[in-house]
């Protein structure tokens, strides 16, 4: 046994296991504090320690860091979970997520959500953690006909409910039948208050859909029929945020943008967090396209979204 050897067992000796500082043990052996340090550091490097990490989610924090680098992201978290049951993989991520989101959580944060499968999936995980002086807003008009489970009033009153918060949500559908419609309803008090509020959410909670998808959230409602999402395909369209079309750049896609009733998508620009959650490789195309926009600056995916994202960013 050499000395480096025997300096790098007798530091793990006293940090791991007689949970003395770096700075004792320096005095202890007679070495500097980054010389533990280092040798702390090879210990691990030689499989003398290993970490073991106990956490009620799994994640790929390899794969959530080379994505977070890539594409420039406040952070990026991968659930560990790839090529299983729809719903397991979409839980999953939820539970992530609902993770994330309760650790930057404040007792006054403003929090703007969307509607949906995913962020549906996500309020069911949640548990029940305090923000009393906070408010949930829902930032994009209803689905209308389609499941109220999923619908943006109903997600918000439950998350607000969990957060011990008010909440406000809008009294409309999402899409309108045309653009002056939405004008006169975005004069209406209680809508201009809330979309005043919105803009100084600092934490907002959305999900995209992708036009490969045989049928979207705005299509199954009725929101967008087959010839109309054709056409917005034709004009670039590879998916939609809060109703919003957008192509492969992040741009948005006239006409049919100005007949949504929700937040501008700029608000998102400037959020502290605006959080994309996505739990299908399906989604990557839409979910870059919302990065590229910087629509997002935290995502929460699956291993099959990851990969397909950077496979992707390699094209």
């Amino acid at each position: 046994m050499d000395q480096k050897y025997a300096q790098i067992v007798r530091a793990v000796e006293l940090y791991y296991l007689r949970n003395l500082t770096q700075q004792k043990i320096s005095g202890i052996m007679g070495v500097s504090r980054p010389t533990v340090s280092r040798l702390l550091e090879e210990a691990k490097k030689q499989g003398i320690v290993e970490i073991k990490v106990n956490t009620p989610v799994s994640l790929d924090s390899d794969l959530s860091e080379t994505l977070r680098k890539k594409l420039n992201l406040k952070d990026v978290l991968v659930a560990d979970v790839e090529d299983m049951d729809e719903d397991f993989t979409l839980k999953k991520v939820a539970e992530v997520a609902a993770l994330y989101f309760s650790s930057i959580l404040k007792s006054d944060s403003i929090v703007g959500i969307s509607w949906g499968r995913t962020i549906k999936a996500f309020v069911d995980t949640l548990m029940n953690v305090s923000a009393p002086d906070g408010s949930v807003i829902q930032i994009v008009g209803g689905l209308g006909g389609g499941n109220p489970e999923i619908d943006g009033q109903e997600l918000a009153f439950k998350v607000a409910k969990k957060l011990s918060c008010s909440y406000q949500y809008i009294h409309a559908p999402a899409v309108l039948s045309n653009s002056e419609t939405v004008k006169e309803l975005k004069k209406q008090v209680a809508i201009q208050e809330l979309l005043t509020k919105a803009e100084s959410a600092n934490i907002y909670l959305s999900a995209v859909g992708s036009f490969e998808e045989e049928e979207s959230s705005i299509q199954r409602t009725g929101y967008l029929g087959i010839e109309e999402k054709e056409q917005l395909v034709q004009l670039g369209a590879v998916g939609h945020l809060l109703a919003h079309p957008i192509d492969e750049n992040g741009n948005e896609i006239s006409p049919f943008n100005e007949r949504i009733l929700s937040i501008p998508l700029a608000n998102l620009q400037k959020a502290e967090s605006s959080i994309g959650i996505v739990a299908s490789a399906v989604k990557a195309k839409p979910l870059l396209a919302a990065i590229k926009g910087s629509y997002f600056n935290v995502i929460i995916i699956d291993k099959g979204c990851a990969k397909k994202l950077l496979s992707l960013l390699d094209q």
